[in-house]
């Protein structure tokens, strides 16, 4: 049995009261499945972007300690980025 709106002997009694029960409960369900998802495709992007500049930098790095650059010059292109 679902409890609408708080106390144990509050609850639907009749097939209407059962069928807007279901609908708000179906609602409610579709409505925060929207919202986690919008949130899930929201923390997505944002780890690959974060990812996308630390393979950037990590490359850089690569490359300026393959060149034997100066600690300073390498410090001035990673503050660049």
């Amino acid at each position: 049995m679902v409890l609408v709106i708080g106390g144990n002997e509050l609850g639907p009694q009749t097939e209407i009261q059962y069928m807007y029960i279901v609908f708000v409960n179906l609602t409610g369900a579709i409505v925060n499945a929207i919202i986690f998802g919008d949130l899930a495709v929201l923390i997505d992007g944002l780890l690959r972007g974060t990812a996308k500049y630390q393979n950037e930098i990590d490359i850089a790095n690569i490359a300026m300690s393959n060149i034997k650059l100066d600690e300073k010059i390498r410090e001035d292109v990673r503050e660049y980025f």
